[in-house]
């Protein structure tokens, strides 16, 4: 297995940005949050769409965090008209808009998240740390 050179803070950041977004359409839609197996459907998508080979348990926790991001974020989130929400229905199963507010309102979040939880370690990847250790 050959790690991805594009899996870096930033590539995590949008994938936990696209489920939180994936999470807060389905509120809004339905009133529900997404069922696991939605997540992890979501998250396979994601990865058949930028070919990124990762490590199996930074997937896990990226996609274990979406769900309760998504529900602090919910009561922040910029308004979202009707007109961007269908936009964003209409993309958000291929990529993430960066023109819409909601969208880099997730992703500063997520990548906030991801610095702050200890995915970087002496200004490096920790996937790079713990490669010096071995």
């Amino acid at each position: 297995m050959t790690l991805s050179l594009a899996w870096d803070l930033r590539a995590k950041a949008e994938l936990l940005t696209y489920l939180i977004v994936a999470h807060l359409l389905e509120r809004r839609q339905h009133g529900k949050w997404l069922a696991v197996t939605e997540v992890v459907e979501r998250e396979r998508r994601w990865f058949e769409l930028h070919e990124d080979v990762v490590p199996w348990l930074e997937r896990i926790s990226i996609s274990s965090w979406s769900r309760s991001l998504a529900i602090r974020l919910e009561s922040g989130m910029p308004p979202l008209s009707q007109r961007s929400y269908e936009k964003l229905l209409k993309r958000s199963a291929r990529t993430l808009d960066f023109r819409v507010a909601l969208i880099r309102f997730v992703y500063l979040h997520s990548f906030n998240h991801l610095s702050e939880n200890g995915w970087f370690f002496y200004g490096r990847l920790r996937a790079h740390v713990d490669d010096d250790r071995r």
